[in-house]
């Protein structure tokens, strides 16, 4: 990754965390396991996309159900704390290990970020994105500045809530 110019975390001997942006998602870090036996396994993972508690946890299941046959690279999943995680797997050639990883980096917070209003809608928050600037009110929500309209918070997202 040093090669492409990535930056990222060492969070262990085998292990680094990057960190994008997306359109839908202001921060998608990844997790990045490198097998230990050094055989070119990788596993890629996003934790924390969202929590579903109580009478939304079915809901959960079925957005990762219907996340799963969208997109063949990964793979969503309610965790023990029902949080959505999404893991890609993946063999890698020692040669080109660094653009591999890369690649594969984008390839899942691209995948995160697209499937972002799939799982909020599971949620039941609406999403209709209309990115504003923003300010922030003392009583910890958002305004649009132009019309003083509140902005509606979830999971790392402003999004602005249209009626």
């Amino acid at each position: 990754m040093d090669d492409n110019n990535i930056k990222y975390t060492d969070r262990g001997e085998f292990v680094v965390r990057v960190s994008y942006a997306g359109d839908n998602l202001k921060s998608i870090p990844v997790n990045v396991f490198f097998n230990e036996d050094g055989d070119g396994i990788v596993q890629l993972c996003c934790y924390e996309i969202a929590g579903f508690k109580g009478d939304k946890i079915a809901n959960g299941l079925i957005a990762c159900n219907a996340l799963n046959q969208k997109y063949r690279w990964a793979k969503f999943y309610l965790d023990s704390d029902n949080d959505v995680r999404a893991e890609l797997d993946a063999c890698i050639s020692r040669g080109t290990t660094g653009e591999e990883c890369a690649n594969l980096v984008r390839r899942v917070v691209s995948i995160v970020d697209k499937s972002y209003p799939t799982i909020m809608k599971a949620l039941g928050i609406k999403i209709d994105y209309i990115f504003l600037a923003v300010c922030l009110l003392t009583d910890g929500l958002f305004a649009d500045i132009s019309t003083k309209k509140h902005l509606y918070i979830g999971c790392n997202l402003i999004s602005f809530m249209l009626k």
